[in-house]
């Protein structure tokens, strides 16, 4: 009994069933067997990227990650609070420090004026808060009644979470 198949190899050396020689069909075979081949390790590779991550790859990653919300929040506290009052006057602008420096000599003197005098204006309100505050009350403007309220204090591990948190919301939002 013979068995025919359209990889078998002829006597004569050609692939085929026994005809002709057909030298397209031993490259089709080639192409299907690389492609079938390609098929095989891209669904071997996306079924490892599917794999859940491993507890200690879970853990290495929430500490890479804590240690950078700290290293975040160390580069915030040790900025002056001068600079980050720029910062917020020039994100209420919306203006960058690429677009002040792409302005004109005279256009940037007066963004930058402006930029100095509400950032003045701010201090200035701060002092008065920080006055206010020495005396153990704060006054508060609700419409046009003051409502006193007690001042209050935060350790610095307190200080600490919150901007923690915080940095984790605005990560979120963004």
């Amino acid at each position: 009994m013979k068995i025919a198949n359209d990889y078998m190899v002829t006597p004569a050396g050609a692939v085929g069933s026994g005809g002709a020689a057909q030298a397209g069909d031993f490259a089709a075979a080639m192409a299907q067997a690389r492609a079938a081949r390609q098929a095989a390790e891209e669904s071997t590779a996306s079924s490892q990227e599917k794999q859940p991550p491993t507890e200690a790859e879970r853990i290495a990653a929430a500490r890479e990650a804590r240690a950078a919300l700290r290293q975040e929040l160390v580069d915030f506290l040790e900025k002056p609070l001068e600079v980050h009052l720029r910062e917020a006057v020039m994100k209420e602008m919306g203006i960058t420090e690429e677009d002040l420096a792409a302005m004109t000599p005279t256009d940037r003197l007066a963004a930058e004026s402006m930029i100095a005098q509400k950032v003045r204006e701010r201090l200035l309100e701060r002092k008065d808060d920080g006055e206010r505050a020495a005396t153990g009350e704060t006054t508060l403007q609700a419409g046009s009644e003051a409502i006193a309220a007690p001042a209050v204090e935060f350790t610095a591990d307190r200080l600490a979470e919150i901007m923690t948190n915080s940095m984790a919301m605005v990560g979120r939002q963004a």
